[in-house]
């Protein structure tokens, strides 16, 4: 995808909350909509480059721009979390995630159980599919998950977990989206969410297929480009 009408660089000054942070851009301070509820301790430092995308034209926003970049150690890293799911929308257009079948619809946001899950495939075989967004890169070139203990996160898995014992026919994979491109491998933050390394790993063994993935990033736009292992 594509970053349009175009990214302008900012530096970091402070994170004031979940959803808010000032930067400096031109000289001047402005605060500024961070789409991304993680911790990103190691990315939200006062200093780091950034990018920021212009925001809507809506007249109740208070905040005109959104990060969607911010430079670790030399490299991009997008920390957009919606992205993730249209990043895996175009790549499986594009035929890359062929085991998850291309012979259905692709459609987003379907509720099943207690659950509502990213994406559903209505074909022969129906496949179930959750996307995660990971932008922390651990010692050795892990890409990890999550930053912060996430229960809607580990709930999701065992929805996928319960979904595939129901019924064997049905495919479920939850895909782990590494914004960035120095990732080698994938792994569950278990120190953050141990809760959420045993939901990955029982729906693992129950039959959910765990895919990940990472993304050449880039001023201009953001792209999956090559699988990497699920070690763990």
């Amino acid at each position: 995808m594509f970053f349009s009408p175009g990214l302008e660089r900012a530096i970091v000054e402070v994170r004031l909350n979940r959803f808010l942070a000032v930067v400096r851009m031109n000289g001047r301070a402005i605060r500024i909509h961070v789409p991304n509820s993680g911790r990103m301790r190691e990315l939200m430092v006062k200093g780091a480059q950034c990018a920021l995308l212009p925001a809507s034209n809506d007249a109740e926003r208070k905040t005109k721009w959104s990060l969607e970049l911010v430079k670790h150690r030399g490299t991009w890293v997008g920390i957009h979390s919606a992205r993730a799911n249209q990043l895996f929308a175009e790549a499986f257009e594009k035929g890359m995630f062929a085991e998850l079948g291309n012979c259905g619809k692709l459609s987003a946001e379907r509720t099943i159980g207690r659950s509502r899950f990213d994406f559903v495939i209505d074909g022969p075989i129906p496949t179930v599919i959750e996307v995660k967004s990971v932008t922390l890169r651990e010692r050795g070139g892990v890409a990890a998950f999550p930053d912060a203990p996430t229960e809607r996160g580990a709930r999701h898995l065992e929805e996928l977990a319960h979904i595939r014992r129901a019924d064997p026919k049905t495919r479920c994979a939850v895909v782990f989206v590494a914004q960035r491109n120095d990732v080698l491998t994938f792994a569950p933050h278990d120190s953050t969410d141990p809760q959420f390394g045993r939901a990955l790993r029982e729906a693992r063994d129950a039959g959910v297929q765990v895919i990940a993935c990472k993304c050449k990033v880039g001023m201009k736009g953001i792209s999956i480009h090559e699988r990497v292992e699920a070690a763990f």
